[in-house]
């Protein structure tokens, strides 16, 4: 976190949305296209509530997500649902809630090039490219214990083999399996171990002493 922490201030010292924006997609994971085009009506402002629709793309916006599990509905948490509504203040519902600095659409290059990776060296970490935002979302997730299944959904990962890839992160990854085995083998009968032909350790100390008991 204190990387992270490190990049949403030298983010900040640009601009207010920049920082809210690189929150928003290490938080939920969303695409830079998805925060591009979020549009303030797709914001369910009293839930807390992004419904994921409008990707902005090269070509401009489109109507529709990468596959069918980029259209999604996803929770915002709510210091970030704050700085949204600082951003949509005095705009229209149906506005852009991200624009460039000039106003319209944000860029993809522009944003990567002036502000993404000026951010990155300011804060002093490692030169990721913004996809890295996504998966610092999910694998944030995996590490509290969040199911694997309910972190598809966050992202839009269209294959669970792509969140697959942060199993090794869970913590106590192998619980419930050991707890499984524990809880059998504490339960079941206690079966004596099978004899076998071969002579015992200490099989010499033994003979020895029913001899002396023949003698005796």
């Amino acid at each position: 976190m204190a990387e992270a922490d490190a990049l949403y201030e030298a983010a900040g010292a640009t601009g207010a949305q920049w920082r809210t924006l690189i929150e928003l997609g290490t938080q939920v994971g969303l695409r830079p296209g998805e925060m591009f085009g979020l549009h303030g009506h797709r914001v369910d402002w009293l839930r807390g509530r992004i419904e994921v629709v409008d990707v902005m793309t090269r070509a401009g916006l489109r109507q529709w997500p990468k596959s069918k599990r980029s259209h999604r509905v996803v929770p915002i948490p709510a210091a970030i649902l704050e700085g949204m509504s600082g951003l949509m203040a005095g705009r229209l519902l149906d506005s852009l809630v991200f624009t460039a600095p000039g106003g319209g659409p944000v860029d993809d290059g522009n944003f990567r090039d002036r502000i993404w990776y000026p951010a990155v060296a300011a804060a002093g970490i490692r030169r990721f490219p913004p996809r890295i935002m996504r998966h610092t979302a999910a694998s944030w997730l995996v590490q509290d214990g969040v199911p694997l299944y309910d972190v598809q959904a966050l992202p839009g990962h269209e294959s669970y083999g792509t969140t697959q890839r942060y199993a090794h992160l869970a913590p106590d990854a192998h619980g419930k399996v050991l707890e499984s085995w524990a809880r059998r083998t504490d339960d079941a009968p206690r079966i004596p171990p099978r004899r076998t032909s071969a002579a015992p350790a200490n099989y010499a100390s033994v003979t020895h002493e029913l001899k002396k008991g023949r003698s005796s």
